[in-house]
């Protein structure tokens, strides 16, 4: 015999699967919403990330550096305003007892450089990625951090003020220096001529592999950014669970050199790219190690 249906328990029933339903459907809603956000400012701070370093690489440039000359050379003008001809100036300026001063205004024009202030500006910029692209994309991120790293590496060497002080500090260069200063009739001649000086040193540090090692860093950035930012939401999202599973094997990584950490993280990631992507992968990988070989450097 059937028992008698409760249908007022039943309709109760029917009534929180529906309400079940609705609170799963809104969840999902809610959690598509925060994705598309999500996603859409990580493709922004990809394409940001780019563009500072594309504009870090933009001021590695003579004419920005003729302006940190500049101000190095007006700190050193100032330094012996006392001096009033040319000859007393540079007799003061090659004096072993001023090398303390020399240095002080080389500093003191270093931190007037508004090519210094910009640069400084976007190196923490490209240093500074929030923790939560971190955590999503592991693998992509930590590739391009070490990229960006080596980069804001290239870009100090040129201006830091210890490549003017130690070639002041050598007697060799600080002779030649004042040698053809001295081609110079007055002062402000001897002026301009130590900017100029003192542009060429960084000039010099970036012909040096400088520039090489940094249009390196830029194309194998730029095939990350090139590969993540064009996709749409569902592929970014395949994207970073596969690289979740993958953050311990990332973290594990460490090599001798950073160049050989980049191309290991890159191969966890090998699914990702095209046989193109990838082929331009290895070969830009393989100039970086050598480039970077020929400097001795990591």
């Amino acid at each position: 015999m059937l028992e008698r249906i409760d249908w007022a328990l039943l309709a109760t029933f029917l009534g929180s699967l529906a309400t079940a339903a609705s609170v799963i459907f809104a969840y999902y809603q809610f959690k598509a919403s925060a994705d598309q956000k999500f996603f859409s400012e990580f493709r922004l701070a990809l394409i940001d990330l780019r563009n500072d370093a594309r504009e870090l690489d933009g001021l590695l440039s003579e004419q920005e550096f003729a302006e940190l000359g500049y101000q190095i050379a007006k700190a050193i003008d100032e330094a012996f305003s006392t001096a009033g001809s040319t000859e007393s100036f540079l007799e003061e300026f090659d004096d072993k007892d001023n090398q303390n001063l020399v240095v002080q205004a080389i500093y003191m024009g270093h931190q007037r450089a508004h090519l210094r202030a910009r640069m400084f500006e976007l190196m923490r910029r490209i240093e500074r990625v929030p923790p939560k692209y971190r955590e999503s994309f592991p693998v992509s991120m930590s590739i391009i951090q070490d990229i960006l790293r080596l980069f804001n590496g290239v870009a100090k060497t040129a201006i830091e003020p210890g490549l003017f002080i130690k070639a002041w500090l050598d007697e060799e260069t600080r002779s030649a220096i004042i040698s053809e200063l001295k081609t110079r009739r007055d002062k402000n001649a001897a002026s301009l001529l130590t900017g100029s000086i003192f542009a060429s040193m960084s000039s010099a540090a970036v012909r040096d592999h400088g520039q090489d090692v940094i249009d390196t860093l830029l194309d194998l950035s730029g095939i990350i950014v090139e590969n993540l930012a064009p996709r749409n939401d569902g592929s970014m999202s395949r994207v970073s669970r596969n690289e979740k599973r993958l953050k311990t094997l990332v973290t594990s990584i460490d090599n001798k050199t950073v160049t050989a950490d980049i191309i290991d993280k890159f191969k966890l990631n090998r699914h990702q790219f095209s046989e193109a992507e990838w082929d331009l992968i290895v070969s830009t990988h393989a100039n970086l190690a050598s480039l970077y070989s020929k400097m001795g450097k990591r």
